[in-house]
């Protein structure tokens, strides 16, 4: 969800719970048109009805993720922590999922998906990290403008899970590199140039930190950046609902 200037200056001068009230009001409201018998009414019935919906849901689908950042973005601006819901969840599948929403998007591009381990599996909230590896991977199209190769790796470090993306675009500039996580920065060389809101990356770090890890990024500008981020191992309590699901799966 792109904003002006003048728009983030309005919407900021609106107290904190009004605008997570709000957000939620339309998270509520989209969330029920997404599904809703209404979108048949929209379309002429000269015009196939199937592709017209696959169009229709898939921007309002689009739409709610958008407003589902925006709504983490206000709880988190308003001191309250994210929902989670989390559930034994594979970080192999699920990077390779988002990744071939990517497939055969654009021929300037070339994405990679490479993996350590065949599964990766924890406790965590899926469509939060989908949220969080589809913003790295757009991201990383966004400030590549000229094309060329977008680099998804999972693998494991001593128990953690780790996942990276990996451009060659425009890169962040050293004085900007310790803000890239705060809420509506945008790096000086993109500014003006390249649209985005500024609260892509802080999302993604309120979405992983809140699940005990971290985000980070290693960027020069001119040569690209590699965005990682890690989730710690299990909890024991984890480790149970682990082995429980485990043994419903065999």
């Amino acid at each position: 969800m792109c904003f002006g200037d003048t728009e983030k200056i309005k919407f900021s001068t609106v107290p904190s719970p009004v605008r997570l009230a709000r957000c939620t009001d339309l998270r509520h409201t989209v969330g029920s048109f997404a599904g809703s018998e209404i979108l048949n009414c929209l379309i002429p019935l000269a015009i196939s009805r199937s592709n017209q919906r696959s169009t229709i849901e898939s921007g309002v689908n689009m739409l709610s993720a958008q407003i589902d950042e925006l709504h983490d973005a206000m709880r988190l601006q308003a001191g309250r922590p994210l929902d989670l819901q989390t559930r034994p969840t594979d970080l192999v599948v699920l990077a390779q999922t988002v990744m071939r929403q990517y497939d055969g998007v654009s021929e300037r591009y070339w994405f990679h998906c490479e993996t350590s381990v065949p599964s990766l599996i924890g406790i965590w909230d899926a469509g939060r990290l989908e949220r969080v590896i589809d913003n790295l991977l757009s991201n990383a199209m966004k400030f590549t403008p000229a094309g060329g190769d977008v680099t998804l790796q999972v693998t494991r470090e001593a128990d953690w899970a780790v996942l990276s993306v990996e451009d060659h675009g425009v890169g962040i500039p050293a004085a900007d590199v310790p803000h890239v996580f705060e809420r509506y920065w945008r790096a000086s060389n993109v500014t003006g140039r390249i649209a985005g809101s500024g609260l892509g990356l802080s999302g993604a770090r309120g979405i992983i930190e809140q699940h005990g890890g971290t985000i980070g990024v290693d960027s020069a500008e001119g040569q690209g950046s590699t965005f990682m981020l890690r989730l710690p191992p299990p909890t024991a309590a984890d480790q149970v609902l682990l082995e429980a699901e485990a043994r419903t799966a065999s």
